[in-house]
């Protein structure tokens, strides 16, 4: 039933995806992964509270989840990014090597004016995602509020020269 719901979402029919995912939650909720699949899909279809309660309840069935913890810092960054630091900062702490927490983290940080703690977790990220134009934008946002100016330039002149498209 998951899989029937990701392809009726693939093929934009959302009304019919969710009613699937809800039937399949309400049949396996203790399967691997299936609230999490079904709140990722409420997240992207723009229900993030429905969505954010999915992946807490698969938080809540696999306490080592960091892929949810990681699912709700982003769904909450801009909206509440006190509340989601404390899931990427669990995500991050479970699992250090995924350097998605990191960016995550540094964004949620930069958020919430703790610019200082921000540099570090972008420049992480940085290693990871050297193309990410954003990532650029954060880290010089960051470089910028904690007084390193020289920085801040070239995080301003990375993310210029990252944003270019490649055939240039």
């Amino acid at each position: 039933r998951g899989g029937q719901a990701q392809c009726l979402a693939g093929r934009k029919k959302f009304d019919e995806a969710r009613r699937e995912f809800a039937a399949a939650v309400a049949k396996y909720p203790e399967y691997p992964n299936i609230h999490y699949a079904y709140g990722r899909f409420l997240v992207d279809a723009g229900d993030s509270a429905a969505g954010i309660e999915e992946l807490t309840r698969e938080i809540q069935r696999d306490p080592k989840h960091t892929t949810a913890r990681l699912r709700i810092a982003a769904a909450l960054y801009k909206v509440d990014s006190a509340t989601g630091l404390g899931y990427a900062e669990q995500a991050v702490r479970m699992d250090p090597e995924v350097p998605l927490g990191h960016y995550l983290l540094g964004l949620l940080l930069l958020d919430t004016d703790d610019y200082l703690r921000a540099i570090g977790e972008l420049e992480i990220a940085r290693g990871a995602f050297p193309r990410e134009a954003k990532l650029y934008l954060a880290l010089g946002a960051a470089y910028a509020r904690a007084g390193r100016v020289e920085d801040a330039e070239r995080a301003r002149k990375e993310f210029q020269r990252v944003s270019q498209p490649a055939d240039r």
